[in-house]
């Protein structure tokens, strides 16, 4: 049985979840001075990695299918995905 769920949290939503720490450490990657200035589309870098800047909502989307999707109850039976 397939079963489709949306994500439907805005960036927002999203940053209100996180604690303090985390946002200033998103911050400071994205190079921005505060939290309603970061979008979808705002390039953040890893730390001491030369050309390793993507923007936002593709790195939402990597962590999204590593941590939550794959923890998801549905999918335990599955070793690999």
């Amino acid at each position: 049985r397939l079963q489709l769920v949306v994500d439907q949290k805005s960036l927002q939503d999203h940053l209100a979840e996180m604690s303090s720490d985390q946002v200033h450490s998103l911050l400071e990657r994205c190079n921005q001075p505060s939290p309603d200035q970061l979008m979808w589309s705002t390039r953040c870098c890893e730390s001491g990695v030369t050309g390793a800047c993507m923007p936002l909502a593709y790195t939402w989307q990597c962590e999204f299918r590593s941590l939550h999707l794959w923890s998801e109850p549905a999918l335990k039976a599955y070793k690999y995905m």
